[in-house]
């Protein structure tokens, strides 16, 4: 099965709550802490047939917060492992609006 890939609206709309601090990403976060920020990878939430190589990041709503903190990152309840290939996109997205809000 792998991971579920993004529709070009989804992807959008995660680049748009980046660009509106709305999101939290793994990649932000020091390796140590993600599965105390990101609570079902602590649970071994995750499926078990998702490649590492096709991971491009794991992201969480801060509307899926606890209110809690851990070194001052989020607990968020829930997130997505987006495949690598949508990641970059976003990515692409995100950084492109971040330049022309500049």
């Amino acid at each position: 099965m792998g991971i579920h890939r993004l529709t070009e609206d989804d992807i959008k709309a995660m680049a748009t709550e980046l660009v509106g601090n709305t999101l939290v990403v793994a990649s932000a976060i020091p390796e140590d802490l993600i599965s105390m920020v990101f609570i079902p990878i602590a649970l071994g939430g995750l499926p078990g047939d998702i490649d590492p190589a096709d991971v491009g990041n794991i992201v969480g709503s801060l509307k899926g917060s606890t209110g809690q903190a851990v070194n001052g990152y989020p607990v968020l309840m829930s997130c997505q492992v987006v495949h690598r290939d949508d990641w970059d996109q976003v990515h692409k997205l995100y950084e492109q609006a971040r330049a022309a809000l500049a």
